[in-house]
Order: structure tokens, then sequence, then C-alpha cells
């Protein structure tokens, strides 16, 4: 708490969070990023995202140094670009919120599905995962939280450790022909014919690969909010450092020893594998399970509770947030609207994890790149006419960067070039993004079978696939499994 008795974080907490918020996904697709781009092109596509995920939130930042009373993302935009940012910018933030919600709820289930029943019906925990969900939900703001952040990165770091060692203590075996040596650049796939279907699945592949590494680490969603809960904010940029660090330890600590000792046709999630499922009733498979629910429960926490601060703006801009009766029951009116979405989809959507890879595209690459580079752009012309503007911009630099001014030939060379390279970034991603979401819903061996309900009263949208191996073959290929 500060001096004042407010409760606030510091930047080593607002890094946990950033982390948190997307790892838990990411710890279980880092493998499958890897082993479709490349070994050595995976973890360089990892590095060069993250660096240019932390310049958007870094240009984020100096507006928010230079205007302490921009609280949200959407408030950056209204700022520059008037009502017209404001309505981008909620669009493109509440949207993957919002979409993202009933897949964190289905990974939380299937989390518990693999520590009570990994054979059985994925359905049925749904709804109390989602219960729980909502529970969570009531913690508010991000600045309760911190507990989480640390409880999730925990998790986080347990199951990459984890992951590492089955693939050592349940490796490939040699009859199981699944799975392929991966390559250095790209996938093997991509080096079949031309018109080749393979070698367009491949590419499809290739591009999913690279999707994971976007949404894998997104500090802009919650860089403005983040600030507005920390003691000293221009600390800020120490927390992308800190959380972009971790994101590339696991990725890249994950992925390569996973795809070198699996190959390179693992699965997202990665324990759908067969080594994994052939093991998923073993206590190590249960424990990760019981793991993976814990994280994702957070996460679903963290986008949940800033969706929520969004909706009671627009909808009870005057809440007086006590912790009484009265206000718990505003709080759990305002959070009930986007959870019962969440649910509902999560039941009744068919392909969640195909909606995912349009969500990413559809809003994704400008969140991170194109829209804090548009407004950074419009917030340094401003400054450029001078007055208190220029001075508060100049403070913030000479603050955080040690520099001396917004109207050197240095800064405003790292402005234009920043600006035009998240620009381009950003519409490279989403073209990649796209194509990989285009990929994923025609080729029905790259998502999951489009189906509704399980056991005796499964619904196929699509045509049910061919039926699994007999449960023999994983005593075939891992005896003792």
């Amino acid at each position: 708490r500060d001096r004042a008795g407010v409760l606030v974080m510091n930047w080593i907490v607002a890094g946990l969070i950033i982390f948190s918020f997307a790892s838990p996904g990411a710890v279980v697709g880092a493998s499958y990023s890897i082993g479709g781009a490349g070994l050595i092109a995976g973890p360089i596509l990892c590095i060069v995202m993250t660096l240019a995920t932390n310049a958007g939130a870094w240009m984020l930042l100096q507006i928010k140094l230079a205007h302490p009373n921009v609280h949200s993302f959407p408030a950056a935009g209204e700022l520059t670009f008037g009502r017209g940012g404001r309505f981008m910018g909620q669009l493109i933030q509440l949207t993957n919120f919002l979409l993202y919600q009933p897949i964190a709820i289905l990974l939380c289930g299937s989390g518990v599905q693999g520590v009570i029943s990994p054979t059985g019906c994925l359905d049925y925990f749904i709804v109390p995962v989602a219960i729980l969900c909502l529970l969570i939900t009531q913690a508010r703001t991000l600045k309760n939280t911190t507990a989480m952040a640390y409880l999730c990165v925990l998790c986080v770091i347990v199951m990459a450790v984890m992951q590492v060692i089955f693939t050592f203590v349940w490796p490939k075996n040699h009859q199981d022909a699944t799975y392929g040596k991966a390559s250095l650049f790209g996938n093997p796939q991509l080096n079949h014919g031309p018109t080749s279907t393979a070698q367009n699945k491949g590419f499809i592949k290739l591009m999913l690969g690279v999707t994971t590494t976007v949404w894998g680490y997104v500090p802009t969603f919650l860089a403005v909010e983040l600030t507005n809960a920390m003691d000293k904010p221009s600390d800020f940029a120490k927390s992308l450092w800190l959380s972009g660090f971790m994101n590339i330890v696991m990725y890249v600590g994950v992925g390569l020893p996973v795809v070198a000792n699996w190959g390179w046709m693992v699965e997202d999630p990665i324990n759908i594998v067969m080594p994994w499922t052939c093991h998923a009733t073993g206590a190590p498979s249960r424990i990760w399970s019981a793991l993976m629910f814990i994280a994702n429960m957070v996460a679903y926490a963290l986008s949940s509770i800033a969706l929520s601060q969004a909706c009671q703006q627009a909808w009870a801009p005057n809440f007086s947030n006590n912790w009484n009766l009265a206000d718990c029951l505003k709080w759990l009116a305002i959070t009930l609207p986007a959870w019962i979405f969440s649910l509902i989809a999560s039941l009744v959507v068919p392909g969640l994890f195909i909606m995912l890879a349009w969500m990413t595209a559809i809003t994704v690459p400008w969140t991170l790149y194109v829209y804090p580079a548009i407004i950074y752009w419009k917030f340094r012309l401003m400054g450029q006419r001078g007055g208190e503007q220029t001075r508060l911009m100049q403070s913030v630099e000479e603050l955080d960067c040690g520099e001396t001014g917004n109207g050197t030939p240095a800064n405003r060379a790292r402005d234009h070039s920043l600006v035009f390279g998240l620009t381009v970034l950003g519409v490279l991603a989403f073209i990649t993004c796209a194509v990989g979401a285009v990929g994923k819903s025609v080729y029905a061996d790259l998502h999951a079978p489009l189906t509704l309900g399980c056991g005796s009263w499964t619904v196929h949208i699509s045509p049910p696939s061919a039926p699994s191996p007999p449960a023999q073959s994983c005593a075939q290929l891992y005896p003792g499994a």
C-alpha cells in the first residue's frame, strides 16, 4: 500500500501479471509452434515478436506517463483520435477479452477432466468450472490478482518442466511413425511438391506456428490498466523486460526439447499427442492437468476482470466499489452477461480453437502493433505543436529513457522507425494469422472433430473422423503405459 493506504503493485508483480495473461495457453502450444516453424526459425520468431510487442506496450506507456488521466487502452485512442479512436480501442480489446473467455473455460474444464476422468466427457465439467470462474471474477480489480499471478506463474513453470521431463520418461517409440524429425527452418511437409496437399498443410502449420507466437504474449492488452495500479508507472518498462524474458525462456525452453524428442508433428494442446494420451490416467499426467486448470482459471480472471471493469464504467459509472452486500451483488450482475455468453459458447460452439485462430487474426495484430503505433504517431504529432504537451513529453523521456527532448533528430528517427516497423509487422501478422485460420477451418485434420455433446448423445457437425486406434496400440507402442 502507498502512504494513503491505497493498494498498489510494483513492477515485478505487473510483469508477472502480463506473463500470466497468456502463458497458460502458450505453454501448451509452444512445442506446436516450434514444430511448425522450425528449430531455429521458431525461437527467432518468438524473440522478434516479443520485442516488437514490448515496443507497442512501451508506446502506450509514453502516452500514459504524459497523460496520467488516461486510464484504459481505449482512452489512449480517445486522447489522440477522439471518439473514433476510443471505439476502435474498445472493439479490438474487449472483443478479444469476450471471445477468449469460452476458450479459457474449455481449458479449465479439460484440466479438471484430466484430473478426474481423462477418458470421460468434457461437457460434464464445463458448468462447475464455469461457476468457479465466475466467482474468481469477483476480485474486481487487477490489483487484487497479485496472489493469483504468483500462483499462475508457479503453475506454468511446473507445467513447463513436467512437459520436458515427460519427453524423456515417455519417449517416442521408434514404431510410432506419427511424428517426424523437425526441420531447422519450416517443417518437413514444406518439402513436398508445389501442388501437394501435404505441402499446403505444412504451410498452414507454419502460419499457425507463427500465430501462436503472436497470441502467446500480449502485454499491450493490459498495459495502461496495469500502470494505473502501479506505485511508480515509469517502472512498467521493467515489467515488460521481465515478462518478455520469461516468455522467451518458456517458449524456447519447452518447445525445443519437446520437438527434439517427440518430433515436429506435436499437437496443440500438447497433452493430446500419443505418448501423452497413452499415460493420461497416470498420476503425473493428472497433476499436470490440475496445474493447467489453476493456471487457466487465473488467465480467465485477468481477462474477465478487465472486461467487467469496462462494462462497469459503461453501465454503472457511479459504482462505489465497496465490499458490502449491495455492491457485491451489483458487481455480480455486471459480470453475469459476459459469463453467460462464455458458458453457452463453451458448450454449444463447435471448434472453439478455430474461433481462437480467427479471434487472433481479427484482434491481436491490431492491438499489439498497429493501434499502438498509430496512436503513438498521432501523440508525437500533438507534441510537436509545442506548449504543455511538449514539456510533458520531454520530462517523460528524460525520466524513462535518459533522453533530452522530442525534437531531436535521433528521437524523430526512432519514432518513425518504430511506427513504420510495427505497422508493417501488424499487417503481416494479420495476413499470417488469417491464412492460418482459413487453413485450420478448411483442413479437417488440423482441428478437432466439430461435435456437440459427447458419448451416446454426440451430434456431429462435420463428418466423424476415422475410428481411433484400438486401446492395445498404446500397450504395443509404449509397454507399461
